[in-house]
């Protein structure tokens, strides 16, 4: 089985979501969403991600402490 590259996408505006989800899987990548900050930690923690593309006004966290949270345990890049 082919290893497609994962993203996680962040972004708390279903309809901007949908819409990179559908751009990434188009391109050929694997494509998760989530919309608040905790759930991105989360995410990044326990999931096989290879980027995560980070909107910076989410709820219960925002974008800058998600990126402080997950440098504490990874190297993940973040856009």
């Amino acid at each position: 089985m082919e290893h497609r590259q994962h993203i996680l996408v962040v972004e708390d505006d279903a309809k901007i979501a949908a819409m990179l989800n559908d751009y990434f899987e188009a391109a050929g990548y694997r494509c998760t969403y989530v919309a608040d900050g905790l759930s991105a930690v989360a995410q990044a923690r326990n999931a096989d991600i290879d980027l995560m593309v980070l909107d910076l006004m989410l709820p219960q966290l925002d974008g800058i402490g998600v990126c402080t949270e997950v440098r504490r345990f990874s190297q993940l890049p973040i856009i």
